[in-house]
Protein backbone atom coordinates (compact mmCIF):
# COMPACT_ATOMS: atom_id res chain seq x y z
CA UNK A 1 0.00 0.00 0.00
CA UNK A 2 1.27 3.41 -0.86
CA UNK A 3 2.51 5.74 1.80
CA UNK A 4 0.18 8.79 2.48
CA UNK A 5 1.31 12.30 3.33
CA UNK A 6 -0.30 14.17 5.62
CA UNK A 7 1.29 18.30 5.82
CA UNK A 8 0.39 20.60 8.15
CA UNK A 9 1.82 23.90 7.35
CA UNK A 10 1.77 27.70 7.84
CA UNK A 11 5.20 28.08 6.39
CA UNK A 12 7.33 26.93 3.20
CA UNK A 13 9.51 24.07 3.62
CA UNK A 14 12.95 23.95 1.70
CA UNK A 15 14.53 21.73 3.66
CA UNK A 16 15.93 18.21 2.56
CA UNK A 17 17.37 15.25 4.14
CA UNK A 18 21.02 14.46 2.83
CA UNK A 19 21.96 10.36 4.35
CA UNK A 20 25.61 9.79 3.79
CA UNK A 21 27.06 6.25 3.40
CA UNK A 22 30.20 5.62 5.55
CA UNK A 23 32.58 2.44 3.89
CA UNK A 24 35.77 1.35 4.78
CA UNK A 25 38.97 2.31 3.29
CA UNK A 26 42.38 1.20 2.45
CA UNK A 27 45.51 2.54 1.27
CA UNK A 28 46.41 6.02 2.41
CA UNK A 29 42.87 7.21 2.79
CA UNK A 30 42.70 4.84 5.58
CA UNK A 31 45.85 6.96 7.34
CA UNK A 32 43.88 10.00 7.16
CA UNK A 33 41.13 7.95 9.51
CA UNK A 34 42.20 8.97 13.11
CA UNK A 35 42.23 12.24 11.82
CA UNK A 36 38.81 12.59 10.20
CA UNK A 37 37.29 11.20 13.72
CA UNK A 38 39.05 13.66 15.56
CA UNK A 39 37.84 16.45 13.33
CA UNK A 40 34.71 15.02 13.68
CA UNK A 41 34.56 15.33 17.70
CA UNK A 42 35.71 19.13 17.68
CA UNK A 43 33.14 19.44 15.10
CA UNK A 44 30.41 17.74 16.73
CA UNK A 45 31.82 19.58 20.18
CA UNK A 46 31.59 23.09 18.17
CA UNK A 47 28.07 22.26 16.78
CA UNK A 48 26.41 21.17 20.30
CA UNK A 49 28.28 24.66 21.99
CA UNK A 50 26.75 26.74 19.62
CA UNK A 51 23.57 24.99 19.18
CA UNK A 52 24.13 24.26 15.44
CA UNK A 53 22.07 21.73 13.25
CA UNK A 54 22.24 22.09 9.47
CA UNK A 55 20.35 18.78 9.17
CA UNK A 56 17.44 17.11 10.29
CA UNK A 57 17.83 14.97 13.37
CA UNK A 58 16.33 11.45 13.79
CA UNK A 59 14.83 9.99 17.03
CA UNK A 60 13.58 5.85 17.02
CA UNK A 61 10.31 5.23 17.91
CA UNK A 62 9.56 1.87 19.28
CA UNK A 63 6.30 0.41 18.60
CA UNK A 64 4.51 -1.08 21.55
CA UNK A 65 0.91 -3.30 20.58
CA UNK A 66 0.61 -0.30 17.72
CA UNK A 67 -0.73 1.62 20.97
CA UNK A 68 2.04 3.63 22.14
CA UNK A 69 4.74 4.68 20.10
CA UNK A 70 7.85 5.90 22.74
CA UNK A 71 11.37 7.34 21.99
CA UNK A 72 14.21 8.49 24.35
CA UNK A 73 15.40 11.25 25.81
CA UNK A 74 18.28 12.09 28.34
CA UNK A 75 17.61 15.08 31.05
CA UNK A 76 20.45 16.39 32.96
CA UNK A 77 24.04 16.71 33.90
CA UNK A 78 24.67 13.62 34.15
CA UNK A 79 22.27 12.57 31.51
CA UNK A 80 19.45 10.55 32.79
CA UNK A 81 17.44 8.40 30.62
CA UNK A 82 13.64 8.22 29.93
CA UNK A 83 11.39 6.48 27.90
CA UNK A 84 8.78 8.98 26.19
CA UNK A 85 5.98 9.31 24.74
CA UNK A 86 6.20 12.37 21.91
CA UNK A 87 3.04 14.06 21.69
CA UNK A 88 0.70 16.30 19.65
CA UNK A 89 -2.06 16.32 21.45
CA UNK A 90 0.07 17.96 24.63
CA UNK A 91 1.76 21.06 25.53
CA UNK A 92 3.62 19.92 28.36
CA UNK A 93 6.52 17.43 29.30
CA UNK A 94 6.31 15.89 32.27
CA UNK A 95 8.91 13.30 33.99
CA UNK A 96 8.14 11.04 37.26
CA UNK A 97 9.80 12.43 40.01
CA UNK A 98 12.32 10.84 42.94
CA UNK A 99 9.57 12.62 45.13
CA UNK A 100 6.79 10.80 43.43
CA UNK A 101 4.27 9.86 46.78
CA UNK A 102 5.51 6.22 47.95
CA UNK A 103 1.54 4.91 48.71
CA UNK A 104 1.17 5.76 44.27
CA UNK A 105 2.08 2.01 43.53
CA UNK A 106 2.24 3.61 39.46
CA UNK A 107 5.34 5.27 40.73
CA UNK A 108 6.61 1.99 42.17
CA UNK A 109 7.28 0.75 38.44
CA UNK A 110 8.56 3.62 36.36
CA UNK A 111 12.32 5.36 35.79
CA UNK A 112 12.19 8.85 37.90
CA UNK A 113 14.35 12.25 37.18
CA UNK A 114 16.38 12.91 40.18
CA UNK A 115 17.09 16.25 40.45
CA UNK A 116 20.20 16.07 43.27
CA UNK A 117 21.55 14.17 40.64
CA UNK A 118 21.78 16.85 37.62
CA UNK A 119 24.44 19.83 37.79
CA UNK A 120 22.34 22.17 35.60
CA UNK A 121 19.19 21.38 37.33
CA UNK A 122 17.21 24.57 38.15
CA UNK A 123 14.37 24.83 40.66
CA UNK A 124 11.00 26.17 39.96
CA UNK A 125 9.02 24.61 42.59
CA UNK A 126 5.69 25.95 40.96
CA UNK A 127 2.85 23.33 41.34
CA UNK A 128 1.30 22.28 38.34
CA UNK A 129 -1.91 19.42 37.68
CA UNK A 130 -2.31 17.89 34.44
CA UNK A 131 -5.62 15.57 33.18
CA UNK A 132 -6.22 13.49 30.20
CA UNK A 133 -8.78 11.47 29.05
CA UNK A 134 -8.06 8.69 32.03
CA UNK A 135 -6.69 10.12 34.93
CA UNK A 136 -4.35 13.43 36.08
CA UNK A 137 -0.61 13.87 37.28
CA UNK A 138 0.31 16.33 39.52
CA UNK A 139 3.72 18.00 41.18
CA UNK A 140 5.74 20.71 40.48
CA UNK A 141 7.58 22.35 37.64
CA UNK A 142 11.34 22.47 37.13
CA UNK A 143 13.89 22.91 34.71
CA UNK A 144 16.98 21.28 33.41
CA UNK A 145 19.24 20.50 30.36
CA UNK A 146 17.30 18.05 27.74
CA UNK A 147 18.89 16.18 24.97
CA UNK A 148 17.24 14.30 22.12
CA UNK A 149 19.23 12.03 19.60
CA UNK A 150 22.27 14.90 18.85
CA UNK A 151 19.95 17.79 19.90
CA UNK A 152 20.78 19.42 23.49
CA UNK A 153 17.95 22.13 24.58
CA UNK A 154 19.12 24.32 27.41
CA UNK A 155 16.95 25.43 30.20
CA UNK A 156 13.81 23.44 28.90
CA UNK A 157 10.87 23.61 31.45
CA UNK A 158 9.19 20.02 32.55
CA UNK A 159 6.78 18.61 35.13
CA UNK A 160 8.16 16.46 37.94
CA UNK A 161 4.97 13.87 38.89
CA UNK A 162 4.76 13.18 42.59
CA UNK A 163 0.98 11.95 42.47
CA UNK A 164 -0.57 9.38 39.90
CA UNK A 165 -4.48 9.39 39.45
CA UNK A 166 -4.39 6.53 36.59
CA UNK A 167 -4.66 3.19 36.38
CA UNK A 168 -3.61 3.25 32.63
CA UNK A 169 0.22 4.01 33.57
CA UNK A 170 0.37 0.51 34.92
CA UNK A 171 0.18 -0.25 31.06
CA UNK A 172 2.25 2.37 29.54
CA UNK A 173 5.81 1.38 28.28
CA UNK A 174 6.57 5.05 28.43
CA UNK A 175 7.79 6.83 31.57
CA UNK A 176 6.73 10.51 30.80
CA UNK A 177 5.45 12.73 28.14
CA UNK A 178 7.34 15.48 25.76
CA UNK A 179 4.72 17.72 24.38
CA UNK A 180 4.76 18.58 20.58
CA UNK A 181 1.27 21.04 20.63
CA UNK A 182 0.92 24.18 18.39
CA UNK A 183 1.18 26.40 21.48
CA UNK A 184 4.08 28.90 22.41
CA UNK A 185 3.61 28.79 25.63
CA UNK A 186 2.17 26.36 28.46
CA UNK A 187 -0.87 27.76 30.18
CA UNK A 188 1.56 27.51 33.12
CA UNK A 189 3.71 30.29 31.34
CA UNK A 190 6.60 27.82 30.39
CA UNK A 191 7.69 27.63 27.14
CA UNK A 192 7.44 23.93 25.61
CA UNK A 193 10.37 21.89 24.07
CA UNK A 194 9.71 22.47 20.35
CA UNK A 195 9.44 26.37 20.69
CA UNK A 196 12.62 26.55 23.23
CA UNK A 197 14.74 24.12 20.91
CA UNK A 198 14.16 26.56 18.07
CA UNK A 199 14.77 29.58 20.26
CA UNK A 200 18.12 27.99 20.90
CA UNK A 201 19.62 29.23 17.43
CA UNK A 202 19.33 25.57 16.05
CA UNK A 203 19.82 26.34 12.29
CA UNK A 204 16.87 24.04 11.08
CA UNK A 205 13.66 24.44 9.39
CA UNK A 206 10.58 24.37 12.42
CA UNK A 207 9.51 21.50 11.36
CA UNK A 208 8.99 18.02 12.67
CA UNK A 209 8.01 14.68 11.50
CA UNK A 210 6.18 11.24 12.40
CA UNK A 211 6.59 7.95 10.91
CA UNK A 212 4.94 5.42 12.67
CA UNK A 213 4.75 2.02 11.16
CA UNK A 214 2.89 -1.88 12.58
CA UNK A 215 6.83 -3.43 13.56
CA UNK A 216 5.75 -4.33 17.18
CA UNK A 217 8.51 -4.38 19.95
CA UNK A 218 11.70 -3.25 17.52
CA UNK A 219 12.09 0.17 16.04
CA UNK A 220 8.67 0.51 14.70
CA UNK A 221 8.71 4.85 13.74
CA UNK A 222 10.88 7.32 13.67
CA UNK A 223 10.52 11.29 14.47
CA UNK A 224 12.42 13.44 12.63
CA UNK A 225 13.20 17.01 14.07
CA UNK A 226 13.58 19.54 10.86
CA UNK A 227 12.66 17.91 8.12
CA UNK A 228 11.46 14.40 7.37
CA UNK A 229 12.29 11.21 6.58
CA UNK A 230 12.12 10.57 2.16
CA UNK A 231 12.73 6.91 2.75
CA UNK A 232 8.79 6.91 4.04
CA UNK A 233 7.11 8.47 1.39
CA UNK A 234 6.15 8.53 -1.83
CA UNK A 235 4.36 10.87 -3.79
CA UNK A 236 4.35 15.10 -2.99
CA UNK A 237 2.37 16.07 0.26
CA UNK A 238 -1.08 17.25 0.66
CA UNK A 239 -1.34 21.05 2.42
CA UNK A 240 -3.17 20.79 5.15
CA UNK A 241 -4.38 24.52 6.80
CA UNK A 242 -4.29 24.40 10.01
CA UNK A 243 -7.30 25.73 11.91
CA UNK A 244 -5.99 26.24 15.81
CA UNK A 245 -3.64 28.14 17.44
CA UNK A 246 -3.13 25.41 20.29
CA UNK A 247 -3.90 22.08 18.36
CA UNK A 248 -3.16 20.29 15.36
CA UNK A 249 -6.61 20.86 13.64
CA UNK A 250 -7.61 20.61 10.15
CA UNK A 251 -11.01 20.48 8.35
CA UNK A 252 -12.10 16.86 7.10
CA UNK A 253 -14.69 17.07 4.56
CA UNK A 254 -15.69 14.05 4.34
CA UNK A 255 -15.85 10.52 6.06
CA UNK A 256 -17.70 7.62 4.45
CA UNK A 257 -18.36 4.45 5.38
CA UNK A 258 -19.53 2.33 2.60
CA UNK A 259 -20.89 5.42 0.93
CA UNK A 260 -22.71 6.63 3.97
CA UNK A 261 -20.95 10.34 4.89
CA UNK A 262 -21.15 10.50 8.30
CA UNK A 263 -19.06 14.13 8.74
CA UNK A 264 -22.07 15.98 8.26
CA UNK A 265 -21.34 19.29 6.92
CA UNK A 266 -17.66 20.05 7.97
CA UNK A 267 -15.95 17.99 10.60
CA UNK A 268 -12.73 19.01 12.28
CA UNK A 269 -10.20 16.44 12.68
CA UNK A 270 -7.23 16.85 15.16
CA UNK A 271 -3.81 14.72 14.40
CA UNK A 272 -2.95 13.54 17.80
CA UNK A 273 0.28 11.26 18.26
CA UNK A 274 -0.68 10.61 21.89
CA UNK A 275 -3.86 9.24 21.45
CA UNK A 276 -4.09 5.52 20.82
CA UNK A 277 -7.88 4.99 19.52
CA UNK A 278 -10.08 7.10 17.00
CA UNK A 279 -12.49 9.56 19.17
CA UNK A 280 -15.16 11.54 18.44
CA UNK A 281 -18.94 12.56 19.48
CA UNK A 282 -20.84 9.84 21.07
CA UNK A 283 -23.95 10.25 18.11
CA UNK A 284 -21.92 10.02 15.23
CA UNK A 285 -19.53 7.20 16.50
CA UNK A 286 -23.09 5.11 17.83
CA UNK A 287 -24.26 5.40 14.00
CA UNK A 288 -20.35 4.43 12.47
CA UNK A 289 -20.05 1.39 15.02
CA UNK A 290 -23.66 0.38 14.17
CA UNK A 291 -22.52 0.87 10.45
CA UNK A 292 -20.06 -1.54 11.14
CA UNK A 293 -22.17 -4.02 13.13
CA UNK A 294 -19.74 -3.21 16.66
CA UNK A 295 -22.02 -3.57 19.55
CA UNK A 296 -21.35 -1.13 22.83
CA UNK A 297 -19.47 -2.91 25.34
CA UNK A 298 -20.36 -0.37 28.14
CA UNK A 299 -17.10 0.29 28.94
CA UNK A 300 -16.80 3.72 26.29
CA UNK A 301 -15.71 1.22 23.50
CA UNK A 302 -17.28 -1.06 21.06
CA UNK A 303 -16.35 -4.74 20.40
CA UNK A 304 -16.69 -7.07 17.17
CA UNK A 305 -15.79 -10.89 16.55
CA UNK A 306 -12.28 -10.39 15.42
CA UNK A 307 -13.10 -13.15 12.75
CA UNK A 308 -15.25 -10.37 10.72
CA UNK A 309 -12.45 -8.30 10.57
CA UNK A 310 -11.99 -8.75 6.89
CA UNK A 311 -15.69 -8.43 6.42
CA UNK A 312 -15.59 -4.38 7.45
CA UNK A 313 -15.69 -2.29 5.24
CA UNK A 314 -13.29 0.76 3.94
CA UNK A 315 -13.51 4.22 5.51
CA UNK A 316 -12.28 6.92 3.04
CA UNK A 317 -11.53 10.64 4.52
CA UNK A 318 -11.24 13.79 2.25
CA UNK A 319 -9.06 16.51 3.90
CA UNK A 320 -9.16 18.71 1.14
CA UNK A 321 -8.85 17.36 -2.37
CA UNK A 322 -7.25 13.64 -2.21
CA UNK A 323 -9.21 10.55 -0.83
CA UNK A 324 -7.65 8.83 1.60
CA UNK A 325 -8.88 4.90 1.92
CA UNK A 326 -8.44 3.00 5.28
CA UNK A 327 -8.67 -0.62 5.24
CA UNK A 328 -10.12 -2.49 8.85
CA UNK A 329 -6.56 -3.08 9.37
CA UNK A 330 -5.18 0.20 9.20
CA UNK A 331 -8.15 1.39 12.04
CA UNK A 332 -9.30 -1.83 14.07
CA UNK A 333 -7.05 -2.27 17.05
CA UNK A 334 -6.83 -5.98 18.62
CA UNK A 335 -6.94 -6.89 22.00
CA UNK A 336 -5.09 -10.11 22.50
CA UNK A 337 -6.18 -12.08 25.59
CA UNK A 338 -4.21 -15.55 27.04
CA UNK A 339 -6.12 -18.11 24.58
CA UNK A 340 -7.94 -15.71 21.97
CA UNK A 341 -8.27 -12.47 20.18
CA UNK A 342 -11.74 -11.46 21.43
CA UNK A 343 -12.31 -7.71 21.50
CA UNK A 344 -11.82 -4.95 18.97
CA UNK A 345 -12.13 -1.12 19.30
CA UNK A 346 -12.71 0.89 16.11
CA UNK A 347 -13.67 3.89 17.97
CA UNK A 348 -14.25 5.34 21.45
CA UNK A 349 -16.95 7.91 22.79
CA UNK A 350 -15.81 11.09 24.01
CA UNK A 351 -19.42 12.74 25.10
CA UNK A 352 -18.64 16.65 24.97
CA UNK A 353 -17.66 16.61 21.33
CA UNK A 354 -19.44 17.62 18.34
CA UNK A 355 -17.96 17.02 15.05
CA UNK A 356 -14.66 16.74 16.36
CA UNK A 357 -12.80 13.09 16.06
CA UNK A 358 -9.47 13.36 17.14
CA UNK A 359 -7.20 10.98 14.73
CA UNK A 360 -4.18 8.94 16.03
CA UNK A 361 -1.28 9.07 13.46
CA UNK A 362 -2.30 5.69 12.03
CA UNK A 363 0.30 3.42 10.60
CA UNK A 364 1.92 3.97 7.11
CA UNK A 365 1.38 7.74 7.85
CA UNK A 366 4.05 10.13 7.57
CA UNK A 367 2.89 13.49 9.28
CA UNK A 368 4.53 16.70 8.59
CA UNK A 369 3.92 19.38 11.03
CA UNK A 370 4.88 22.83 10.58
Amino acid sequence: MKLIIFLICLYQVNSEIVKIPLHPVTGISSMLTPYRKLFRLLQRSWMNLLNVADTPTSEPLYNYGNIQYYGEVLVGTPPQKFRVLFDTGSTDTWLPSRKCWFLDIPCWFIRFYDSSKSSTYQSNGTKFNISYLKGSYSGFWSMDTMQISSLVIRNQAFGEVTNVFSDDFFGSKYDGIVGLSRRNVSRYGNTPFFPNLLSQSWNMDPVFSFYLSRKNGHVGGELVIGGVNPEYFIGDFENLPVISHNRWSVVIKSMKIAGVDFCLGTCIGIIDTGTSLILGHSRVVDLMNDNLGARWSGEGEYSLDCNYIHMLPSISLVFRKRTYVFTPKDYVLKKICEIVSYNVKPFRVIPELLTVFIFYALASIVTLFH
